[in-house]
């Protein structure tokens, strides 16, 4: 097992390397499955306008969706929650189809919601799972909107 769990490792590490995302760093915690119910937390830098840093909370929900003809472990996983982002220079949003430029050192704010599939191998401690999260910023609107993002979680 623990030889499978450190191949397993390398390999996302591999895959990560040759990744081609913008994301330079993460770090996150996820507490769910409380009676298919929970909360989920991300922290990050950004690559938002010119980079900054982003934090999200969600409440989430997770259904598993079986479907007796394909017999494979795949759970709807949905959210509702706020984000909050500090931009030290250069954030944006966009008027007319042209930037128009915050202060220096701008924070942002506002409402999420996402949405993911969720697969749970089964040979493997793996989850495999695709999202999309749409966000708005209340306070100092930005130019992004909308976030897709495929994730690789090992089970411990």
């Amino acid at each position: 097992m623990r030889t499978k769990a450190l191949t397993l490792f390398s390999i996302f590490i591999l895959l990560s390397g040759l990744s081609k995302a913008d994301y330079r760093t993460a770090v996150g915690i996820r507490l769910g499955k409380f009676m298919s119910m929970g909360m989920e937390f991300h922290t990050g830098i950004t690559q938002e306008a010119f980079g900054g840093y982003k934090a999200k909370a969600f409440y989430i929900a997770q259904f598993p969706l079986r479907n007796s003809m394909l017999q494979i472990p795949v759970d709807l996983v949905i959210g509702a929650g706020a984000h909050a982002g500090y931009f030290k220079e250069k954030y944006y949003k966009i008027v007319d189809g042209e930037p128009v430029y915050y202060s220096d050192n701008t924070f942002s704010a506002g409402p999420d919601a996402k949405i993911e599939l969720e697969y749970n191998t089964r040979k493997f401690p793996l989850t495999v799972s695709v999202d999309c999260n749409v966000f708005y910023s209340l306070y100092n609107p930005g130019p992004e909107w909308i976030d897709f993002g495929v994730t690789l979680r090992l089970k411990l």
